[in-house]
């Protein structure tokens, strides 16, 4: 079972006209499998209890427990979800989905649930520690909607409208993400964060066009936006016009901003047209800048590919370890460094993309 016992949402929900002892002999399996860390039997066991009692609440709380164990932090978040639905008179559920939230670094989203959690449960057992994490978020806002560029009175709401959809989109519901991010349009037509996580959106669905035509469209906004240059090279090339995407990648590399988010962004796009000494000389950017502790894991494997296709192999290995470290689930470098055990002559190319 979990580190942390939740105990008032452990009393929730008793009834669905179930059969309690079967239940309760199913959850005791559940929990033993996860105290004994046997995660995949535990995940097969989870999954069939779902399936006997779909959207139980006390069912729902070991999912709750089960992603955040393995720290999957996205379907932590889409349990927790699940479980205020299930369960909306439970303080403790609102508590977690805030938490969750801010793992997903959706701070105004967790601000929205915990001040939730305020006013619908004065008398909460944990009210202090609410109280303390909104005085926290409520004090950061002028930086959080600063950062993504948004001001005026409904600047809140719409950003928390905007987390909300990116939130969507990471749970692969890309058609209320959308829809969410055009309701913020309406108030703020050349918001360039909206329409940058929209030709996303065009992109899962397969609509390149549509997804191009976004991109450029945030560009004729922003001609300085990183993440749409890097957006519309990934569009470019998947649509098969290389020549183009090598030239919007040229004009990403012109940009000069070197926050580990652009490099991030640079990283992405140039693995995509087989920029490798680009990505590298990223990479020693950030590196002299002393910036490396703040890039996420998936840059040190974007740049361990490409030092591999550059015949840097010890280099690639080390990042891709250290990859691995920080996140134990990135399967992209764990596949890259499953390849190196094989015998030259088996191994495929490193990748950076899964093409499966």
């Amino acid at each position: 079972m979990p580190k942390k016992k939740r105990q008032k949402v452990q009393k929730a929900a008793q009834g669905f006209g179930l059969n309690a002892q079967a239940l309760a002999v199913g959850l005791a399996k559940l929990e033993h499998l996860m105290r004994q860390e046997e995660w995949s039997k535990a995940l097969k066991q989870m999954h069939s209890l779902e399936e006997r009692y779909p959207n139980h609440p006390k069912v729902l709380i070991y999912v709750v427990d089960f992603y955040h164990e393995i720290g999957d932090t996205k379907k932590y978040q889409e349990a927790a979800e699940r479980l205020v639905q299930a369960d909306p008179d439970n303080p403790e559920a609102h508590l977690r989905l805030g938490e969750a939230c801010m793992g997903n670094l959706h701070p105004l989203l967790a601000l929205k649930n915990f001040r939730h959690c305020l006013t619908q449960f004065p008398n909460y057992e944990q009210i202090e520690k609410v109280q303390e994490i909104v005085a926290e978020l409520e004090a950061k806002i002028g930086g959080i909607l600063a950062d993504i560029g948004l001001e005026g009175e409904d600047a809140v709401a719409l950003g928390t409208l905007h987390e909300e959809a990116i939130s969507c989109f990471e749970q692969g519901n890309l058609t209320k993400s959308r829809q969410l991010e055009e309701q913020v349009l309406e108030s703020r037509p050349n918001f360039t964060s909206a329409l940058n996580n929209i030709s996303l959106c065009h992109w899962k669905e397969e609509k390149l066009k549509e997804a191009i035509a976004t991109a450029n469209h945030v560009i004729d906004i922003d001609p300085q936006n990183f993440h749409a240059y890097s957006n519309l090279t990934r569009f470019l090339c998947l649509n098969g016009q290389l020549a183009e995407a090598k030239k919007t990648a040229e004009q990403l590399k012109a940009i000069d901003n070197n926050v580990v988010d652009c490099c991030l962004k640079k990283a992405e796009a140039f693995s995509y047209i087989g920029d490798d000494q680009g990505i590298v000389d990223i990479f020693n950017a950030v590196k002299q800048a002393g910036d490396l502790d703040l890039a996420p894991p998936i840059f040190s494997h974007f740049v361990a590919a490409a030092q591999m296709r550059l015949g840097q192999e010890r280099e690639a290995r080390q990042l891709w370890q250290q990859a691995l470290e920080a996140a134990p689930r990135l399967e992209s470098a764990r596949e890259n460094l499953n390849d190196l055990k094989q015998p030259i002559s088996k191994r495929h190319a490193p990748w950076a993309y899964s093409m499966g």
